[in-house]
């Protein structure tokens, strides 16, 4: 069943881009990219799959549970090295959304249908990312190293994290930048901001 829905996915020969350096490590607090379906299990089929079955598992995991994580950036809050075989990267990250270029308020506006306390506790599930103005609620937004931005103002959404392979994300190169977006360490560290990167 698991075999026959990643081969469905990955069936068809694509040319999508894959660039993703030998030499990147992803880290923690960093925003790396997360492929389309077809490469992203295409990859992981090829290094792990035969191997590693809780990376199938978790990858059936992403793949039902919100499909629309793929092709968007995330930020990683975890990384391991497998015990096993050390070559081996987990990685855990929280996919980002820019809610289509509305902010939180937009999302969740005064006249919605929930009441104050549950609307708050609706936004209280996302952390602003810069360049996105301050969070509605706690009035934190993460910035980046050396003064960086996201090309919008994008949320991380924390009730969402999810685990796979490094060989399954990308780095992320947009932003006109250079990519290399990691969150300061302060960001990373600082108690109380409700981010799982600890």
């Amino acid at each position: 069943m698991a075999t026959s829905i990643l081969n469905k996915m990955g069936e068809e020969h694509h040319q999508e881009c894959d660039f993703r350096p030998e030499t990147w490590k992803p880290q923690k607090g960093e925003i790396a990219w997360l492929p389309s379906q077809k490469v992203y299990v295409e990859r992981l089929q090829v290094n792990c799959f035969s191997s590693d079955m809780q990376a199938l598992l978790n990858t059936l995991e992403l793949v039902s549970q919100n499909p629309k994580a793929f092709d968007h950036p995330v930020v990683v809050s975890s990384v391991r090295h497998d015990k096993l075989d050390p070559k081996k990267i987990h990685v855990k990250f929280h996919p980002i959304s820019s809610f289509q270029g509305r902010s939180l308020s937009d999302k969740f506006p005064s006249d919605h249908p929930r009441s104050r306390e549950a609307r708050e506790r609706l936004m209280l599930q996302y952390v602003a990312l810069s360049p996105a103005p301050p969070h509605p609620v706690t009035g934190k937004v993460l910035s980046f190293e050396e003064d960086k931005e996201m090309d919008k103002g994008s949320y991380v959404k924390l009730l969402e994290e999810y685990e796979c392979l490094s060989d399954g994300l990308r780095p992320f190169i947009g932003c006109g930048q250079g990519g290399g977006l990691v969150l300061t360490k302060e960001c990373i560290e600082e108690p109380g901001l409700g981010l799982v990167l600890l």
